[in-house]
């Protein structure tokens, strides 16, 4: 798989994001979750299931982060998002990220460089090149309700 979506957590705001989705985009999502019940929703809803965790960079490789379009973190924990998103450049590539908050966390705003300087050291560009790409719940679930051209 690639150029496809990573979601990592099929909680509320996971499945917020996989209602949102078209049916011809779910067949290339990925969606991590440690919870091994979500995995016969996941794979209902006609996406691909990986079992593990998103700060675990076995779990993401097996989940084609390195060769995806976009990774979609929904954990509400700050800090377990930045470690999804903070992982050794050379094993992870991320292209985009999407945090589900109502406002971007204080860990997040703290470690934006951080984040930045990772993806950049790999070549890849933000659509807003001042700042890490983050979007509210409201945002990201309007841009995956707009069906592709």
């Amino acid at each position: 798989m690639s150029s496809h979506t990573v979601l990592t957590g099929f909680g509320e705001r996971g499945r917020q994001v996989v209602g949102a989705m078209y049916e011809p985009q779910l067949q290339f999502l990925a969606v991590l979750d440690i919870d091994l019940t979500c995995a016969g929703g996941i794979s209902r809803c006609g996406a691909r299931s990986v079992i593990g965790n998103g700060a675990d960079v076995v779990a993401l490789r097996e989940a084609g982060v390195p060769h995806a379009g976009r990774v979609i973190v929904t954990a509400s924990d700050d800090m377990v998002a930045l470690r999804v998103l903070t992982r050794d450049p050379e094993d992870l590539v991320l292209v985009e990220r999407a945090v589900l908050a109502h406002e971007v966390g204080k860990h997040l705003s703290e470690w934006a460089p951080h984040v930045l300087d990772a993806v950049h050291s790999n070549g890849h560009r933000w659509r807003d090149q001042s700042e890490p790409h983050v979007l509210s719940a409201g945002d990201l679930l309007l841009e995956l309700c707009t069906e592709p051209a």
